[in-house]
């Protein structure tokens, strides 16, 4: 039986080795260095991890934003700073750069001390250490830290791939969506049960490293533009249904003459979004929007299980 660890480590080095380094592209600068130049940088108390992430965040971010002041390792109070931005609009943030498990108590306990001395936290994770990508993941259980942070900052959490050798990605969002269930009744009936502890991952993307400040209740926080992955998808979804052709309706009416008009729209979106968003959150969003019930979900696993039968490729 192989090692989920070691699985998880040559995810993250295929990673590594398709980015290779980071060229020049939209605007991000490479984040590898060489192995001296590290050793330089490089504190006893800090991983290689840590420090290239830094490194990334500190020769990228005043691409993207208007910055006066940026620091590392800026003492506040009993707080010391991964890395400190001063904005030309006056507004403080620190980054904290989370490579090692920490409990939710103890990040909350930091915000809160930042806060107080009003600065806004953006708070960012090595996927490596937490055995998160940059891809669909399905049945993942969230650690109350990720829960806590996933309030925090509206349904998002940023993460980074980063091992010894490099960032095998930029930063990314993941939202956490409710996850659907097999449950099992006697003589071998299935049903489909929302559950309580795992989760279905969705990416988002991030078109730059731009910085916005916000209040979450008495909170300061700092996060990326992004759209939350939810709202992307439920407009997505909602242009489709407003505006899709009927030349395409007829394709699929063609493949199955005998499903309904809802069950052939329901195809079509499965069809287009489901590599970009997963069933599961497509479900949560058809069932918001009533298009849905909610005993309803074998539907879009049916039609799922058809398309990867039928159009692989």
């Amino acid at each position: 039986m192989s090692n989920p660890s070691t699985n998880h480590l040559s995810s993250v080095r295929h990673l590594l080795k398709k980015s290779s380094t980071f060229k020049e592209k939209s605007g991000v600068k490479d984040s590898i260095g060489s192995e001296n130049t590290f050793k330089k940088e490089k504190s006893d108390s800090e991983s290689f991890e840590h420090v290239r992430i830094k490194k990334f965040l500190r020769d990228n971010l005043p691409l993207h934003n208007d910055i006066t002041v940026i620091a590392e390792e800026k003492v506040f109070g009993t707080r010391r700073a991964d890395l400190y931005l001063l904005l030309k609009n006056k507004k403080k943030i620190t980054i904290e750069i989370q490579h090692s498990p920490m409990t939710s108590r103890e990040l909350l306990k930091r915000t809160t001390d930042y806060t107080a001395q009003d600065i806004h936290v953006l708070w960012i994770f090595n996927g490596t250490t937490f055995s998160r990508y940059p891809f669909l993941q399905h049945g993942i259980q969230m650690t109350r830290l990720e829960k806590l942070v996933h309030h925090l900052y509206n349904g998002r959490i940023y993460y980074v791939n980063a091992l010894e050798e490099g960032l095998a990605t930029s930063i990314y969002p993941l939202h956490f969506a409710p996850f659907q269930e097999t449950q099992k009744l006697m003589h071998g009936l299935v049903y489909f049960k929302r559950s309580h502890h795992k989760k279905s991952v969705i990416p988002g993307k991030l078109s730059s490293l731009k910085l916005l400040t916000f209040r979450h209740e008495k909170l300061k926080l700092a996060r990326f533009t992004d759209e939350n992955v939810k709202i992307t998808c439920k407009k997505k979804l909602l242009s489709f249904i407003n505006n899709f052709k009927l030349a395409e309706f007829q394709k699929v009416h063609e493949i199955s003459p005998s499903l309904t008009d809802i069950e052939k729209l329901l195809f079509m979106i499965m069809r287009k979004y489901e590599h970009e968003f997963g069933i599961h959150l497509i479900y949560d969003i058809l069932k918001q929007i009533r298009l849905l019930k909610k005993n309803e979900f074998y539907f879009l696993k049916t039609i799922s299980r058809y398309n990867r039968k039928n159009f692989q490729g």
